[in-house]
């Protein structure tokens, strides 16, 4: 019995699990806020979460000022969130149609 080694296993599940929670919440974040944008911004596209609809409509004063508060929301978590977002977007789509 190596206590050392038993301690380096628990860590290592404990890491698994946290990343699988934050995994989780990401998905759960990103479904809910495509939700709001077609339900409560009238978006077309069910796929488009808000921040990406932010970024692609940035020309826009309006989105162009929601893309700058989102990005200021999660400064601490990500740089350029709302691109990032519609890069992500279209590289999920790339990838269901080469599916």
């Amino acid at each position: 019995m190596n206590r050392q080694r038993d301690f380096e296993v628990v860590v290592q599940m404990m890491s698994e699990g946290a990343e699988a929670v934050k995994d989780y919440v990401y998905r759960v974040g990103d479904a809910t806020s495509q939700l709001a944008n077609v339900t409560l911004l009238l978006g077309q596209n069910p796929n488009e979460s808000i921040s990406s609809r932010s970024y692609r409509c940035r020309s826009s004063w309006h989105w162009n000022a929601a893309m700058v508060g989102i990005d200021l929301l999660f400064s601490l978590a990500e740089k350029g969130h709302c691109k990032k977002a519609y890069l992500r977007d279209l590289q999920r789509a790339g990838e269901m149609l080469d599916q």
